[in-house]
């Protein structure tokens, strides 16, 4: 194995097929540890979880992720960032992200000390877990990436952060001996791309096997609707690198039920009106918004040739108009296909900030069948272009109460360019040579075309 120096490392050591946080070990390699496989295996061994840890389940397979040292802190707290996305479609490739996140944050200081390593406290990704101290949980407490106050709290360890305009921290220098500044990383620009980056080329790395399972379905002409809700964890090194800590597919969706730390009920149904519960823009309803895109796309499909779209391209361009009507108002992006720098403008100007906006179609009756999960029920569905802004207190009784930030305060609007520019992926096929083990399929170019000549 190659372990770079210098020694001695920090390493996350995973059970694989765990949840939870199960199993999840921290261990310290040094140098002679890798003089030969035996002494790796024995360190390993010593490292990794037990059986009796496990509640005697055996793993054959582990997963051993370098540890973020010095990550970027909240406030001097270590944080890890739960991320939603949908994949709504796996031929042609649709992928939506939501743009905003939500921060777990540990209760007690990070320090670098290698006490650290045996305090769960300081990487505790639940504010409020057994034995973490309450008294020292960061006030007030994010909510999300959008409250105003998240961004300006960024720094690293050892730097005090700014309350710069727009989010940015103070430049600092790099703690690799480096002694030119690191430019300042923004949380919108930078961050917020880089996260939906690392989302898309997952996706794309992964695609071969749901293809197969994809086409043998169509092929068996069974066309129920499919998505994949993903929820990945991320953190951030002091210079903004994005790091994933793993891809949960079955993410906990708890709407406003810990209000107090998390507020994502609303995203929760508007990410069912993206999936198209309650109706995905049939003319037949009489709606005029979804017949102008009906005749629009007629009209691309009969500037092709004769049956170029056929019957299943008809059906997930329609899809893909749905889509981007329902996201119109809301912090859901379309990241897969990425839209060029000129759409992603126009997109901005048609609205950022949820609660307002377009949206069309409005949420109806839910389909049968679709399982939608994370208390959806404890709300009613709400119709047409209004969508509000729900709002709890602050919760709980008692003498200490957590001062919350909420989107309500958010003022200042965050920008997300294309993704893929800063690596050189400035289109879909770029990724997809680059990152997806296939070629992409008619239906994939089909979609591309159809977004570009809109």
């Amino acid at each position: 194995m190659n372990f770079p120096a210098p020694y001695p490392q920090v390493w996350i050591i995973k059970p694989q097929d765990s949840f939870g946080g199960r199993g999840i070990r921290l261990g310290v390699l040094k140098e002679h540890d890798l003089s030969s496989a035996g002494r790796f295996a024995a360190w390993l061994r010593a490292a990794a979880a037990t059986e009796k840890d496990l509640e005697g389940r055996a793993f054959a397979k582990w997963t051993m992720q370098a540890y973020n040292f010095r990550p970027l802190l909240y406030k001097g707290h270590k944080f890890d960032i739960r991320t939603w996305a949908v994949v709504t479609s796996i031929n042609p490739l649709r992928i939506w992200m939501l743009e905003k996140m939500f921060p777990k944050v540990a209760s007690v200081p990070y320090t670098t000390s290698p006490l650290n390593f045996t305090s769960p406290c300081v990487h505790w990704k639940i504010p409020s877990g057994p034995m973490c101290p309450v008294d020292q949980i960061v006030r007030p407490y994010p909510k999300s990436t959008l409250v105003p106050h998240w961004a300006p709290h960024l720094a690293p360890l050892g730097e005090e952060a700014g309350e710069a305009a727009g989010g940015r921290r103070r430049p600092h220098r790099p703690h690799d001996g480096n002694s030119s500044a690191a430019a300042s990383v923004d949380w919108g620009r930078d961050i917020v791309p880089r996260i939906a980056g690392v989302i898309v080329k997952s996706v794309l790395l992964s695609l071969g096997k749901p293809l197969v399972v994809d086409n043998y379905i169509k092929n068996h002409n069974k066309h129920y609707n499919r998505f994949l809700h993903l929820s990945p964890d991320f953190t951030v090194d002091e210079n903004g690198k994005v790091l994933m800590i793993e891809m949960n597919t079955n993410g906990f969706m708890i709407g406003d039920r810990y209000s107090r730390f998390v507020e994502a009920q609303l995203e929760t149904l508007q990410e069912l009106q993206l999936l198209g519960v309650g109706g995905d823009g049939d003319t037949s309803d009489g709606g005029a918004e979804a017949a102008a895109v009906a005749a629009e796309l007629e009209e691309f499909c009969l500037k092709l040739g004769h049956d170029a779209c056929g019957a299943e391209g008809r059906r997930q361009l329609k899809a893909l108009a749905h889509e981007e009507a329902a996201a119109q108002g809301t912090q859901w992006r379309r990241v897969f296909p990425p839209a060029t720098p000129a759409a992603a403008t126009v997109e901005r100007r048609a609205g950022y900030h949820h609660g307002g906006g377009g949206g069309g179609g409005g949420l109806h009756q839910p389909r049968a069948n679709h399982q939608t999960g994370g208390g959806v029920a404890e709300r009613p569905l709400h119709h047409g272009r209004h969508r509000p802004h729900h709002r709890q207190g602050h919760g709980g009784g008692g003498a200490r109460k957590l001062e919350v930030l909420s989107e309500k305060d958010q003022t200042t609007e965050q920008k997300m360019p294309t993704f893929g520019q800063e690596h050189g992926y400035r289109t879909p096929e770029d990724l997809y040579a680059a990152f997806c083990p296939r070629a992409p399929s008619e239906l994939d170019r089909l979609t591309w075309r159809w977004l570009r000549e809109r």
